[in-house]
């Protein structure tokens, strides 16, 4: 990932770098040219957000966009065995892309948060350096030739890595586009801290490389939303940040991705449809009952009939810009989820979400977050305890 492509430039030149940086909205599908963005002003001098309560957009390609949301297992990388594992598990990621366009021709497929690695809380920072794909790389490439055969977008998340990061893994998810192009790969905006005792995560967030990554990609890059012809998508790991998908709606985003392991709250989804005015969807791993990373561990005795808390849920969802859910799996087994999304429709009404800010300027401004960023600019550490230990030495608020 490196500088990010001027989305309302004229020029349709771009390098690969470019492509990591966010060339959004170039990918259409296969024989259409690409279309300018409405906004014409150049980067440097364009608003991170309009003040005229619109956004910029690309023309659609069509009304009504057919969603897909693959709900499928979740299997690990072992040590022994990473790159033959990796490989299976995108090759069941392909099956299951023919599979879903098999039921019904859909126009994007949203799969899970990380299909081609799992997560083990066990794995140290080698091992998960060995685990992450490149993007672009091999599993894009099949992933592309997919996109192109069946003319429709393909979202997922990985654990990747990027040359301009040594040393770093980051939690990204990934646009490709009907012509086989990388649209977008978005980082993961921060990890929930404070939540695993005494383990913090290792992945590598924009919040916990603020400076570099805002020096590197711009102030745009770390809100991004995606303007494709089939809507402007954001897409995002993050839970229980609603600041964050307040964000998103500023800046336009139409149809905000979500991925989850394991479990989410559905408050948190369908509050952010219904305070910011988009389209939803949250797609979660299955549970298998031969997978021992499954979501066994999220229900008594196994039965997915009674979760550990009723707060939480399992099932992959769609929630309509009213917060209403509109769709949802019948249980947490392997399966597609198919909804159709009136964008158009959609784009005539939609502006940014109203808010009194003046209200609140001043208590932003007063507020200081208990963590700050940039935890992992200096040093990036080896397991979840000195993940712990790097973000708590840190702290502000003081017991």
């Amino acid at each position: 990932m490196s500088r990010p492509v001027d989305h309302n430039a004229d020029s349709n030149t771009f390098t690969r770098r470019d492509l990591l940086g966010g060339a959004v909205g170039l990918s259409v599908a296969a024989g259409l040219a690409a279309p300018a963005p409405t906004a014409a002003a150049p980067a440097a001098t364009s608003p991170l957000v309009r003040t005229d309560g619109r956004y910029p957009t690309v023309p659609l390609v069509q009304p009504v966009a057919r969603l897909g949301l693959v709900q499928t297992r979740i299997r690990m990388l072992e040590v022994d065995a990473i790159e033959r594992i990796r490989k299976e598990n995108l090759d069941y990621m392909l099956e299951w892309i023919d599979r879903a366009q098999s039921e019904r021709r859909h126009d994007a497929l949203l799969f899970h948060e990380l299909p081609l690695t799992g997560l083990s809380f066990s794995w140290s920072r080698p091992m998960v350096l060995k685990g992450c794909i490149e993007i672009p790389g091999p599993e894009t490439e099949a992933i592309a030739r997919k996109a192109r055969q069946h003319r429709c977008y393909i979202i997922f998340g990985a654990y990747i890595v990027d040359k301009d990061w040594p040393n770093h893994f980051m939690s990204a998810t990934t646009i490709i586009g009907p012509d086989g192009s990388i649209v977008d790969s978005q980082w993961k905006a921060r990890n929930i801290m404070g939540a695993f005792g005494n383990n913090e995560l290792m992945t590598t967030t924009i919040f916990n490389v603020l400076d570099r990554y805002v020096e590197m990609y711009g102030w745009d890059r770390v809100i991004p939303v995606a303007r494709t012809p089939i809507g402007n998508i954001a897409t995002s790991t993050v839970q229980l940040e609603p600041e964050l998908y307040r964000a998103f709606g500023m800046k336009g985003a139409e149809i905000v991705l979500r991925t989850a392991t394991g479990r989410y709250r559905l408050a948190d989804v369908q509050g952010a449809s219904l305070h910011n005015g988009y389209w939803s969807a949250m797609v979660n791993n299955a549970y298998l009952p031969d997978d021992p990373q499954g979501l066994r561990r999220y229900w008594k005795d196994g039965d997915w009939t009674k979760p550990i808390a009723d707060t939480t849920t399992v099932l992959s969802t769609v929630i309509d810009p009213q917060g209403n859910l509109v769709a949802q799996t019948k249980d947490p087994t392997e399966q597609v989820l198919s909804v159709e999304i009136p964008i158009a429709a959609h784009r005539e009404k939609m502006r940014q979400p109203v808010m009194h800010k003046e209200l609140y300027d001043r208590v932003w401004q007063a507020y200081q977050g208990k963590y700050p960023p940039n935890a992992f600019l200096k040093q990036q550490p080896n397991s979840l305890t000195e993940s712990a230990d790097q973000i708590n030495a840190r702290v502000r608020w003081k017991p």
